[in-house]
């Protein structure tokens, strides 16, 4: 069990509880938890990376050199995906699979495989029809039948997953399925649900630029550029949460909309801005512990570095892996980001992990109740006891589930034996105790779209106020 994840989720889902409460409150848990013995354990957690190997290299020539996208392909709001389905460890098309997801989060970034089983899952969830086996990692416009019909082998780095990686469900069943049903209407389009506003470097949905939160804002990229250190590296995490920071500001000050979601604002937005330290990182032989320069950082970003050192974005997403780039020695699993990175995030600025948003107005950001949201299951006083903060984050992606399948659709899902639910409770059920899911208390969680002040929840519903 990942006993150093259960201690930090309670602290974190305390500091989201209190953001209800005023942002002072949420300052002074910060400082007593960075004083506090498990604080300093946490924070003590990242050690120097120093081994290193030439398989680390990720090869970006023969089948793997850059091609840059075509009409009908589909690139979205992740660099990173951007950039593998460029240099064809993703489908060059944009269209992916969870198979061929977990696998190319494995091979190219060294996430863990039960950390890119998360990430992949919930991309499927968010961003599929549920039915059609593949999605769209932006809009999902057109679609090949042919895409995906390959599958990793059934041992080996995600074998463990059994039924997930299936040879006849991807030779035989998937190509059925992407003839009759698509793709779904990806990810670009998943905003409230797994992209959130207050991104490292796009508009907040619907705010300045329509419903295009995909594309880069460079201003928005240059802030973090000016903070490199003295070396013009970025190796250090608290740029990143620095950046966050200031970006969540400028939101609430700017964006009457604005609105930081459960998960898609109060974790994927914060775990964005780790990912880019985290991942993008160059661990080559001279730096085995990495380092994240200006150019691998613009490289990944699809931005050009001129003469003059000023900047300027590449046509939309023409995102590249470097040359000579190489990957993390060591995989980044979901413990690390929670123990580690998600604690540094609480730590720079509390209020990013509020849940609510502005009121129509720019600074009227209101907080959600998180008792009101669980159907009074949890509240201030029971959110620290045992694993029930890790239980209120299953119950919130059981429900954002329910809620996919909860159609015709979904119900021919479930009758081809979806592996989507096992997954949930596979993932969560490290998270949650020795007895798993199955010790977590039933909670009816209200949607999102009960709560009618928020107009950014409309806004992002595809719909207006």
């Amino acid at each position: 069990m990942l006993s150093s994840t259960l201690t930090t989720l309670a602290v974190f889902g305390c500091a989201m509880l209190s953001s209800v409460n005023g942002y002072p409150h949420l300052q002074k848990l910060a400082e007593s938890f960075e004083k506090s013995n498990v604080g300093r354990r946490a924070f003590g957690l990242e050690t120097r990376q120093t081994t290193w190997s030439p398989s680390q290299l990720i090869d970006v020539t023969g089948d793997h050199a850059f091609r840059a996208p075509k009409a009908g392909d589909s690139r979205g709001p992740c660099p990173a995906q951007n950039a593998m389905a460029n240099h064809g460890y993703l489908d060059h098309s944009g269209y992916t699979t969870l198979e061929q997801c977990i696998q190319a989060n494995v091979n190219v970034f060294n996430f863990s495989p039960d950390f890119s089983l998360f990430l992949c899952f919930l991309g499927q969830l968010y961003s599929s029809n549920l039915v059609g086996p593949t999605w769209a990692i932006g809009n999902s416009s057109t679609f090949d039948s042919t895409i995906a019909t390959s599958c990793p082998p059934a041992t080996g780095v995600v074998g463990v997953l059994g039924p997930v990686i299936n040879p006849l469900t991807c030779k035989v069943l998937n190509p059925i399925l992407n003839r009759t049903v698509g793709a779904g209407y990806g990810l670009a389009q998943s905003h409230l649900n797994f992209e959130g506003d207050a991104s490292l470097g796009q508009f907040d949905w619907g705010f300045l630029n329509g419903a295009d939160a995909s594309s880069l804002h460079l201003p928005y990229f240059q802030q973090l550029w000016n903070d490199a250190l003295p070396d013009g590296t970025f190796d250090d995490l608290s740029i990143f949460t620095r950046h966050h920071a200031r970006r969540f500001e400028e939101s609430v000050q700017t964006n009457p909309c604005f609105f930081n979601a459960p998960f898609a604002g109060a974790i994927a937005a914060p775990a964005a801005h780790a990912f880019v330290y985290r991942i993008f990182s160059n661990h080559s032989a001279e730096r085995p512990d990495g380092t994240l320069t200006k150019e691998v950082l613009a490289s990944f970003f699809g931005v050009e570095i001129q003469k003059d050192g000023s900047l300027k974005t590449k046509p939309f997403g023409h995102e590249q892996i470097p040359e000579n780039w190489y990957k993390r020695p060591t995989p980044y699993s979901l413990a690390q980001f929670m123990t580690t990175d998600f604690v540094s995030l609480i730590e720079a600025d509390p209020r990013t992990i509020s849940m609510g948003g502005n009121t129509g107005g720019p600074n009227t950001f209101t907080g959600i109740d998180i008792g009101d949201l669980s159907g009074g299951v949890y509240n201030s006083k029971n959110i620290l006891d045992g694993q029930n903060f890790a239980c209120f984050q299953y119950r919130l992606v059981q429900e954002a589930t329910n809620s996919q399948l909860n159609n015709p659709a979904g119900e021919r899902l479930l009758s081809l034996g979806s592996t989507l639910g096992q997954a949930i409770d596979n993932v969560y059920g490290q998270l949650t105790g020795p007895k798993g899911t199955a010790g977590c208390p039933t909670a009816n969680i209200k949607d999102l779209g009960t709560y009618s002040q928020f107009c950014g929840i409309n806004r992002q519903k595809g719909t207006t106020t």
